[in-house]
């Protein structure tokens, strides 16, 4: 699909209103969707790091963020494609969490977020 396509089709999938009221339970619940999902996908990424980039807690190079060289001296070992669509797909949902982490801040009053550009 090309991008003008793309753009077109999303516009189909907005809402044309939010609904937000604080004295609605489900903007409460909406909020701790969020949270609950943002915790569970920062733990899948340290499981992501773990698992295709062989980064464990205690080893000289580890860090939660950023990059670190792996120095382990078995080969790496091809995925198979299973493991390759896992690996995407986690990729996909850790990079969810950080756009949801930046909405949160945003929505919450914790800290201004850029508007998305497409």
């Amino acid at each position: 699909m090309d991008t003008k396509k793309y753009e077109d089709w999303v516009q189909t999938k907005l809402s044309p209103k939010f609904h937000p009221n604080p004295e609605d339970s489900s903007e409460n619940e909406l909020r701790t969707i969020i949270e609950d999902f943002i915790e569970i996908g920062n733990r899948l990424d340290i499981m992501k790091k773990r698992k295709f980039y062989g980064r464990l807690k205690g080893h000289e190079n580890f860090t939660e963020t950023g990059v670190d060289v792996r120095q382990y001296k078995e080969p790496f070992l091809q995925e198979s494609e299973q493991e390759q669509i896992l690996h995407a797909v986690m990729g996909m949902a850790t990079e969810t969490v950080e756009m949801l982490e930046a909405i949160h801040a945003s929505k919450w009053g914790v800290k201004n977020l850029t508007p998305l550009t497409f």
